[in-house]
């Protein structure tokens, strides 16, 4: 007969997203004598849901930390010893920089399953075949976070592989190696996948170009994405202007486009932009804005909503700076970064920047 225990834990894991049965397991931890771990269930769910700059945030962790540095050792030693060395994310141990081949993955001893509910892992997939490898294991049911470093594949193939039911409770996908062109967007945007994503990544992928991003600013599939990185896929000035411009993309929280060759020309299209009102984090390092785009910047009312900015080694020099700590939009940044541009190396511009951000803007590395 199951043991009530065993029934609450084959809850969590049947609704791995949903916080109800953790926090029912947690009640039912306290009421048998396991206070601690149901009080870290609920710091740990409740920390999952809140901003990074929320006000109760630095409590909630410095408890989390007391909870965690007091019972790590107890909560650890039921774990497969090569599960042990993995954070707990909401409550339960949350495996997570695991890189392997579809074969080591599909080897790991059962009880490495067990134990967790949700997974992070990324996947080196060379060809059709090591894909097809993957195809309707109950393994990835528990993946939440996906990386594909992928080589070889067709949009066709990549199209089949995201169709799979297994997938369902992925979140989080990131695809890397490629090369990806437009058309393996296109089969990511229609996946059945695309309407649970939250987070989606595409890295070093200069193939993609303008076409790539207009093709995620057309699909409607993605209209519930909070977070897309695009880090070296060419987007240029008119791919920038079509991510800002689509109402598809309208639940972004997060826009992360380094290393995309992009301009001042680019960042106008913030004054047009009417979709990303919930925008907080906007990652620009690596491009060419220059003074121009750092000064179009500070003068648009959409950064108003930001609470990160990073600007790294975009050529920024005295002039854009200035303008920057002039901005009457730029209040709410808690993170400026300026990292490798030459005004971090002008002590009047420095003495400026801290004068408006002070330890808000980073300069240096140090």
């Amino acid at each position: 007969m199951e043991t009530e225990d065993a029934a609450l834990w084959r809850a969590v894991v049947a609704a791995p997203h949903d916080d109800a049965p953790r926090l029912i397991y947690a009640d039912w931890l306290e009421e048998n004598g396991s206070s601690d771990r149901a009080e870290f269930i609920r710091v740990q769910c409740r920390l999952d849901r809140l901003d990074d700059h929320a006000p109760e945030r630095p409590a909630l962790e410095g408890r989390e930390r007391q909870l965690w540095l007091k019972n790590k050792a107890s909560w650890r030693a039921p774990l497969p010893r090569r599960m042990r060395v993995f954070p707990f994310r909401r409550g339960f141990v949350h495996p997570t920089n695991l890189y392997l081949t579809p074969k080591q993955f599909l080897q790991l001893d059962d009880d490495v399953f067990a134990h967790a509910p949700l997974w992070d892992v990324g996947l080196k997939v060379r060809g059709p075949a090591a894909l097809g490898e993957l195809v309707g294991t109950n393994r990835l049911s528990q993946v939440a976070g996906l990386e594909l470093d992928a080589s070889g594949l067709e949009p066709g193939h990549l199209s089949d592989f995201l169709a799979g039911p297994e997938l369902g409770n992925v979140r989080t996908l990131a695809l890397r190696g490629g090369p990806f062109t437009p058309d393996h967007l296109g089969a990511v945007s229609r996946a059945p996948i695309a309407r649970r994503l939250s987070s989606l990544a595409v890295r070093s992928a200069p193939a993609l170009g303008p076409e790539g991003a207009e093709v995620l600013a057309a699909a409607d599939g993605l209209q519930d994405l909070e977070v897309l990185e695009l880090v070296n896929c060419g987007l240029r000035d008119r791919g920038l202007r079509a991510l800002l411009n689509s109402p598809n993309l309208a639940s972004l929280k997060e826009l992360r486009v380094p290393s995309n060759g992009l301009t001042a020309s680019a960042v106008r299209a913030l004054f047009e932009c009417r979709h990303l009102r919930g925008l907080r984090v906007l990652d620009l390092e690596h491009n060419q804005l220059e003074d121009d785009g750092a000064r179009v910047l500070a003068l648009c009312p959409a950064v108003e909503r930001l609470t990160r900015l990073d600007l790294g080694s975009n050529r920024i020099h005295r002039r854009g700076a200035e303008s920057l700590a002039q901005s009457p939009f730029l209040s709410h940044v808690r993170d400026l970064s300026l990292l490798g541009n030459p005004c971090a190396n002008d002590p009047a511009t420095v003495t400026g920047l801290r004068f408006r951000f002070s330890d808000r803007v980073r300069l240096t590395d140090r």
